[in-house]
C-alpha cells in the first residue's frame, strides 16, 4: 500500500519508496506523529515539494493508517531529551 501511494504520485525511486516506508514503520511503533507524516516525508527524502508529500501521506493515511489510527496516536511519545 505505501509503495502504491508513491507510485500513484509519481514517486517511483525505489530508495525513495523504502525511505517512506521506514518512516510510515517509525510512526506506526510511536516514534513518530501521525500528523507530521507528510512533513517527515518531505524533510526525509529532501524533497522540497509538500504538495506531494502530502498527496502521499494522505493516501498512506487512508490505506494504512485508518484502522489503526487511535493506536497509532495513543502509541506516539516524542523522545526526552537527555540531560
Amino acid at each position: 500500500a505505501i509503495g502504491a501511494a508513491c507510485k500513484n504520485n509519481l514517486l517511483a525511486d525505489d530508495e525513495k519508496i523504502e525511505a517512506v516506508e521506514q518512516i510510515v514503520a517509525l510512526t506506526i511503533l510511536g516514534f513518530l506523529p501521525l500528523d507530521a507524516l507528510a512533513r517527515e516525508i518531505d524533510e526525509g527524502l529532501n524533497l522540497n515539494n509538500p504538495r506531494l508529500t502530502t498527496a502521499i501521506a494522505n493516501e498512506v493515511k487512508a490505506k494504512v493508517f485508518a484502522p489503526i489510527k487511535t493506536d497509532v496516536e495513543a502509541n506516539y511519545h516524542p523522545p526526552e531529551d537527555e540531560d
